[in-house]
């Protein structure tokens, strides 16, 4: 059984996306009041030439929480820096489905022999014992089972031409506190043979096995009674007892658990975080994962982790294995005590660079973590004082942490949108405007580096054109302070323009259906600094634009 993984977009993405969006003028960020379409623009009927700002906004790490949605996977400490969380939560097999009892059925027949003497009208009581194994593949010894569905059938056939009367008790099956115990009467009536059945529904009963002979035994009692006639045939007369169990479903059962293997659990958490990365290196610097299992089970149960590995499309070696004397195997899980019956204990396995290779595991940038997790029931064998529920079962929830401590070099990430620059109207602005330049102010706090480009393709995803003639640094980063707080020492700046004439407009405006946002962060000190993105980092955009525009006086 799975439950399903939580999927969101890394923060990092988010930022450098962001800075490109930005750079396009499409910055989710910005308000609408902020930006005005350019296909809006209102064009100065005698002046040629115009220049008006566009806007200002500023990204914030609120802002990136607010597009991400899921509070749940970023966190911001009381050192102001953000850590990430992806998450994976799976639930074993319930008990009820691992410890199963099929079919029970046991019979005995008794030849009895009638009284010649025994007057018409008296009775004679003859009893009689025999026992049932109550039993599952597995050899479970049960101490008690307490049911809450199943059907006992008791039938009784009687080839006796006498009347006589069956009772059947057993100390062993009990309903609030009271033994069971069921009469047959046999009348005869000139037929044979004599029959009678009943059926119980077992909701409410519980079983109380004598396992001394090391089986579950049920011992049933059985009275005769012969009623005395004018028939002078002594008989042997066989009456058969059939006693049967089907449909059993239990509430709690205590007892020795055999040992036993539980159905795997397997899962993939997603790192959206990483999911577009095509090169570079990214160092975390103490990341860390977390295992933790909770177990309503009254019965050890071993766990092994296996596998345990991050996977990564574009970088080799492609796989690696977590591994170290921080992962025990087997991990033997905690239990809850008799005094805790249906509450849950827990335990934890917490991984970091000091006990794995973690490092080497997070710096594949892996786009998915793939676990797997097999359980044992009782690993060294039966132990007495086992408890279960029908549903007690395990959880695990592994939880991957990526604080974002580090640095990183050439680290690229990139991503294709859909993209149309006016769309297909008819005497659009493009045929208006000789020439648009763009301006961009920017001020950021955040410690890195962004250099980005745009591609834009046709249709075909056929490259038309791109914004920039090269890989461009569009926004340096803010010299990051000592640590360990790694406060900036003050903001950076920048200012740049992008320009494009009428013939480059065209182009994207006919051709273009798509464009590859592609950015690559670099720390400070060549990408081998540690900085940290804070709650209080923020970029800050000022933009305008310049353009010249075509008049027609035909159309004045």
């Amino acid at each position: 059984m799975q439950k399903p993984h939580y999927r969101s977009y890394g923060p990092l993405r988010f930022l450098l996306m962001g800075l490109i969006s930005a750079t396009l003028f499409l910055m989710g960020c910005l308000k609408e009041d902020d930006i005005t379409n350019l296909k809006n623009i209102q064009l100065p009927t005698y002046n040629p030439t115009i220049a008006v700002p566009l806007g200002s906004a500023t990204l914030s790490l609120n802002d990136l929480l607010n597009q991400v949605g899921d509070v749940d996977l970023l966190y911001v400490d009381q050192d102001g820096m953000l850590r990430v969380y992806y998450r994976s939560k799976l639930l074993s097999e319930y008990a009820g489905d691992l410890i199963e009892f099929d079919t029970q059925q046991a019979d005995t027949t008794v030849n009895l022999m009638f009284p010649v003497s025994l007057p018409a009208g008296d009775s004679i009581t003859i009893s009689h014992m025999f026992n049932q194994q109550f039993f599952n593949v597995q050899g479970d010894i049960v101490d008690s089972i307490r049911w809450k569905d199943g059907t006992l059938t008791i039938e009784v056939e009687s080839m006796m031409d006498h009347n006589g009367r069956i009772v059947v008790t057993s100390p062993h099956i009990m309903k609030n506190n009271v033994p069971l115990r069921q009469s047959f009467d046999l009348t005869y009536t000139g037929t044979l043979p004599v029959q009678q059945s009943v059926n119980i529904n077992l909701n409410g009963y519980s079983f109380h096995p004598d396992h001394s002979a090391g089986s579950n035994d049920l011992h049933y009692y059985m009275d005769f009674t012969l009623i005395g006639d004018n028939n002078p045939d002594p008989g042997p007369y066989p009456i058969s007892v059939n006693i049967e169990m089907d449909d059993l479903k239990y509430r709690v059962l205590f007892g020795q658990i055999a040992n036993r293997s539980m159905a795997i659990l397997s899962d993939e958490i997603e790192i959206p975080m990483f999911e577009t990365s095509s090169s570079g290196s990214f160092w975390v610097n103490d990341p860390r994962i977390g295992i933790h299992f909770s177990n309503s089970f009254g019965i050890p149960i071993a766990v092994n982790l296996d596998p345990l590995r991050g996977v990564s499309d574009v970088n080799p070696p492609y796989i690696v294995d977590l591994f170290g004397p921080g992962l025990p195997t087997p991990f033997i899980l905690n239990s809850p005590t008799i005094a805790e019956l249906g509450q849950r204990a827990k335990s934890s396995i917490f991984l970091d660079k000091n006990n794995t290779n973690i490092d080497d595991f997070l710096n594949l940038l892996p786009s998915s973590v793939e676990y797997g997790i097999e359980g044992t029931i009782n690993p060294a064998g039966a132990t007495p004082g086992n408890f279960v529920m029908d549903t007690s079962y395990f959880e695990v929830e592994v939880e991957i942490e990526i604080p974002l401590e580090g640095y990183a070099s050439g680290f690229t990430l990139q991503d294709t949108l859909a993209f149309t620059l006016f769309g297909d109207s008819e005497d659009g602005p493009e045929d208006m405007i000789d020439w648009i330049l763009f301006r961009v102010n920017g001020e950021s706090t955040f410690p890195f580096d962004a250099r980005v480009q745009v591609y834009f393709l046709d249709s075909n995803q056929v490259m038309v054109d791109s914004l920039f003639e090269k890989l461009t640094k569009v926004i340096p980063g803010a010299l990051p302070g000592p640590p360990p707080h790694y406060n900036p020492l003050q903001p950076s700046y920048a200012s740049f323009d992008i320009k494009a004439d009428n013939a480059k407009i065209k182009r994207l405006n006919e051709r273009v259906g798509y464009m590859v946002l592609s950015g690559t962060i670099d720390t400070s000190g060549g990408g081998n600094q540690v900085v940290r993105i804070r709650s209080d980092n923020y970029l800050k955009l000022e933009m305008g634009v310049q353009s010249k525009v075509r008049l027609d006086p035909n159309d004045m």
